[in-house]
């Protein structure tokens, strides 16, 4: 083989091995926007309303049946009421559709609670519209729906 082809094969492994490197370290849409519901998830368990604060838009909504408020309200009125009582929260993705700077997911969400509560786990699905803000995406609108 001749020093020209060798140094082709070596510039073509290189370059096949910056793109594969890129793609580890590059956040696809989907990726932050599962890693902004995870790290709301983390601080609900925490008790940190601010960090959860962080990941909503300013004018975020919580909806439920008919009723719909900010979100940011729900936020603080769920820490204070279920200080004690939730011992762990699990999400898993269902669906995830993004369209340019807007996105909606799907989330089962499985809620254990304290043993002493009575009821030992329940389950809803949550339907969350995110947008892309200038910052990264952010939760814009949550919904409950039916398992």
């Amino acid at each position: 083989m001749n020093r020209r082809v060798k140094v082709v094969l070596v510039l073509v492994g290189l370059a096949v091995a910056l793109a594969v490197g890129l793609a580890a370290i590059i956040e696809t849409d989907e990726e932050a926007i599962e890693r902004v519901t995870n790290s709301c998830r983390n601080a609900f368990l925490e008790r940190d309303a601010e960090a959860i604060l962080a990941h909503l838009t300013t004018d975020a909504v919580y909806v439920q049946r008919t009723r719909e408020e900010p979100l940011s309200s729900e936020v603080k009125r769920r820490l204070e009421q279920d200080r004690r009582r939730v011992d762990n929260v699990s999400l898993s993705l269902r669906e995830i559709e993004v369209d340019g700077d807007d996105a909606r997911a799907t989330w089962r969400v499985m809620v254990r609670l304290d043993r002493t509560e009575g009821f030992p786990m329940f389950r809803f699905d949550a339907r969350v519209d995110y947008r892309r803000e200038a910052d990264g995406w952010k939760i814009r609108r949550a919904e409950l729906a039916s398992p």
